[in-house]
């Protein structure tokens, strides 16, 4: 949209609502950045908190947080790869998304049971 080969070419200005497009991305990114960083600032800071009471002996919450979210994307792709197999199997042996909802659903019956 803004890039052009030449440098002495002209480019035309955003539209008006091209512009309104790019800056609501932008300040819908900046919120969830602004959000996450509160979120874990505040643990951080609960951390700080335990650690003066018990001086040093609270367990690391926030580095928990760190491992767990370093490893997360790993395992949402895990994921997203089971599912595709999930839905190439189902699609080779004809069993419709109904049918596999139906399978799930009395699959964790016991569970259901139990609560």
């Amino acid at each position: 949209m803004f890039s052009r080969k030449d440098p002495q070419e002209e480019v035309a200005a955003p539209t008006d609502q091209e512009a309104n497009e790019l800056l609501a991305k932008w300040t819908k990114a900046e919120e969830i950045k602004k959000n996450e960083y509160d979120r874990f600032e505040r643990v951080k800071q609960l951390q700080d908190a335990l650690d003066t009471e018990t001086k040093g002996k609270a367990p690391d919450i926030y580095s928990g947080i760190q491992r767990f979210l370093a490893i997360l994307p790993s395992k949402v792709q895990d994921f997203g790869r089971q599912v595709e197999k999930s839905i190439t199997s189902m699609s080779k042996n004809s069993i419709t998304s109904e049918v596999m909802g139906l399978y799930l659903y009395a699959l964790h019956a016991p569970e259901r049971d139990t609560s």
